[in-house]
């Protein structure tokens, strides 16, 4: 429906208790939210009426990684200390994974753009892959104290952190790893859709970027308590969240950083193909989603624990989770 005139409409937040009426009031080129009457900055919604809703998934579990394929259909998720879990219905119903032996401190997760082929990694153990869409899997690499993975669209190319380790890249689907980079208090990574470009930041340090698939590493930015990284199909927008600070964005490969959002408690950052759509956890804080490049940031859901969160390749998908809570997917439609 489209909104015309000087008109108040109902905003509607799925899953979310409104304490007071919100509304939006269509402008002429500007749409505002109006809260007890007054006019509030403009929120990142479209004018035709659609927004994001979210659905709650899966049962109570200390949920860690999360990815989603190029549609939303395939799911992965990981428990820390229990299982790996898919999707192959858009997080409807979900199967554990029982081909990897006995409970492990599942850490991240990572899918290919088909959910044909997966790769996750636990703390203290090794990294797994499966290419049958999570129906078998095989152990790759040595035990160590595993971080993150990310994988390129096909999933022949894949990059994994340790924490207080190196970076290690694979570039035929996990068989065999080569350690990259220096030890570091790494703490996330992400691989760009063709698998040529990568991003990794590091507690208390620098962004880290590649341009040639994780052979020659090279630092960008200003120094921070880094812990979140997300990165465009081209490599040039980057998208970093400091822990208890700010989002910062790049346009030109980590050359130059822009402020965004409020100081919070940041956990996990995730980009669209594009780079237009993004959405960012907080711990103890809300989910919030930018359809602008990171320009504008708006909250949804409930103020929980959020751990990890993944976006479709589109942009109108989300999966999050909640460390001792549940996993919720997001739809705008």
């Amino acid at each position: 429906m489209m909104i015309s005139g000087n008109r108040r409409v109902p905003l509607v937040y799925s899953n979310q208790k409104a304490k007071e009426p919100r509304y939006f009031q269509y402008v002429p080129d500007k749409l505002r939210v109006v809260k007890f009457g007054c006019i509030c900055p403009p929120q990142s919604v479209s004018p035709t009426g659609t927004t994001w809703s979210f659905t709650e998934r899966q049962s109570n579990d200390a949920w860690y990684g999360v990815d989603t394929s190029n549609n939303g259909q395939i799911l992965v998720a990981c428990s820390y200390g229990l299982y790996i879990y898919i999707s192959t219905d858009s997080g409807v119903t979900w199967a554990r994974v029982r081909s990897v032996g006995s409970f492990k401190n599942w850490k991240s997760v990572t899918i290919s753009s088909d959910g044909i082929y997966m790769a996750a990694v636990a703390q203290g153990d090794q990294i797994y892959t499966s290419s049958d869409t999570g129906a078998t899997w095989t152990a790759r690499e040595s035990s160590r104290n595993w971080e993150k993975i990310s994988s390129s669209d096909d999933g022949s190319t894949l990059a994994a952190i340790e924490y207080n380790g190196q970076i290690y890249v694979s570039t035929d689907y996990g068989v065999n790893w080569t350690a990259k980079e220096s030890n570091r208090q790494w703490k996330d990574v992400a691989v760009s859709g063709d698998g040529t470009k990568m991003a990794a930041c590091v507690s208390n340090d620098k962004v880290y970027i590649s341009t040639d698939s994780g052979t020659n590493w090279t630092q960008v930015g200003p120094t921070k308590n880094w812990n979140g990284i997300a990165i465009s199909n081209d490599g040039l927008k980057l998208f970093a969240t400091e822990l208890n600070g700010y989002i910062y964005t790049s346009t030109d490969s980590g050359e130059n950083w822009t402020q965004r959002e409020s100081s919070r408690s940041w956990s996990s950052i995730a980009s669209s193909r594009l780079g237009t759509t993004l959405v960012a956890g907080v711990t103890g804080g809300f989910i919030y989603i930018s359809m602008d490049s990171g320009v504008t940031w708006t909250p949804f859901e409930s103020s929980r624990n959020w751990t990890d969160v993944a976006v479709s390749t589109d942009g109108t998908k989300i999966i999050a989770c909640v460390e001792s809570g549940k996993i919720y997917t997001g739809v705008y439609a």
